[in-house]
């Protein structure tokens, strides 16, 4: 959530979507790298993944307010998606 990210979009009319997303243990974003991380999570032979979407907004504001903003979004719906998988909810 970086602030120059949400700056480039400044004066485009796009819509951001905040998503959080739940997995099984050890699958928790740890690398050092994205690649890393997605070439850990492709070897293994099943991935459970739960996801919560939140709803769309326009890309408006100061950037750093918007990066600050949508990362308590996307924090609660992190969170909201670890209880699904904590229930077995699909």
């Amino acid at each position: 959530f970086k602030a120059g990210a949400f700056a480039a979009l400044r004066g485009l009319e796009v819509e951001i979507v905040p998503v959080g997303l739940a997995y099984d243990p050890g699958v928790e974003f740890t690398e050092p790298s994205f690649v890393d991380y997605v070439l850990r999570v492709a070897s293994r032979p099943r991935t459970r993944c739960v996801v919560s979407i939140g709803q769309p907004r326009l890309a408006q504001g100061k950037p750093q307010q918007l990066a600050d903003s949508l990362r308590t979004e996307v924090q609660a719906l992190v969170r909201e998606a670890r209880t699904c998988w904590e229930r077995g909810d699909p």
